[in-house]
């Protein structure tokens, strides 16, 4: 799915530390088209979505 993502829209990853925001845009440039989510890294190393993942 995330091969067929990047394909087709714009797909960016910004990590810092144990924190991680996927933006996916379909190029329009128009920020109400974006989507986003966030991951949390927990203390056993898994990334999980958080709480209210897309906002």
């Amino acid at each position: 799915m995330w091969a067929e993502l990047k394909a087709s829209y714009g797909l960016t990853e910004e990590v810092e530390g144990d924190r991680a925001l996927i933006r996916i845009s379909n190029g329009s440039g128009n920020k109400e088209d974006e989507k986003g989510f966030q991951l949390v890294k927990s203390k056993d190393g898994i990334w999980k979505a958080a709480w209210l993942p897309m906002q």
